[in-house]
């Protein structure tokens, strides 16, 4: 496993809160007020849920709502 893939499925698994094997909105959008909190920038709903939206529209093939690793992987183009 190369050390890019390797970083990536740890950053996956972070995200991936319930350990289901799928990232949700809900893990997303966490996630990405962790990052608005760690810069210290403000990020409210609706600047979130967009970026969730877009980010997942960017990455959900199966247009499940979800971002599996095989999706996550492929996005990266690993």
């Amino acid at each position: 496993m190369s050390d890019k893939r390797k970083a990536l499925e740890e950053v996956f698994d972070q995200f991936d809160k319930d350990k289901s094997g799928q990232i949700d909105r809900s893990e997303l959008k966490g996630a990405l007020r962790e990052y608005y909190n760690y810069i210290k920038e403000a990020a409210d709903d609706a600047k979130l849920d967009a970026e969730v939206a877009e980010i997942i529209k960017m990455c959900d093939q199966s247009a499940d709502g979800k971002i599996d690793k095989k999706e996550w992987f492929k996005f990266f183009d690993e």
